[in-house]
This record gives structure tokens, sequence and C-alpha cells, in this order.
């Protein structure tokens, strides 16, 4: 009986790209409206040790991905 490896690619790297804010007085819809973005995610209200925040990950944007194959594709502005 042969054992085979399997071929594992260490290579294969996926990315994210997202802008972030946070803060005890951050103003999620003045950030909203000061940028013209709609968020991927805003959290209002403090809760525990989550403090109020806003993100935007390009979601409304065509060509939106989840991950990218490099990092580059990720942050080009089209």
């Amino acid at each position: 009986m042969t054992l085979k490896r399997h071929a594992v690619d260490f290579m294969a790297h996926k990315y994210t790209a997202e802008i972030g804010f946070q803060g005890a007085n951050l103003d999620v819809d003045f950030l909203t409206s000061f940028l013209y973005l709609t968020p991927s995610m805003t959290r209002k209200k403090e809760s525990g040790r989550f403090k109020r925040c806003w993100s935007y990950n390009g979601h409304l944007e065509a060509g939106f991905k989840k991950e990218w194959d490099t990092l580059e594709e990720g942050l080009v502005l089209y």
C-alpha cells in the first residue's frame, strides 16, 4: 500500500478589503452622508465592549467580491 500526500498550495491566499471607523462619539449618520456611501455594517449604540462603528466594503459596487485573489484587485477603484 502506498500513501500519497495531498498537495497543499500554501500560496493560495484570499484577500478582503474594507474601511472602517469606530469610537464612542462616532456619528454614523453624519459619516454616511459625508462620505456619500452606504455602509456595509454599522453599530449606532455601544454595547458592552463594542463601540459605535461604520464600515464599507463596496458591497453595492459593480464587480464587488467578498474575497479577492490579490490585494491589488480589492483596492482598485473602478
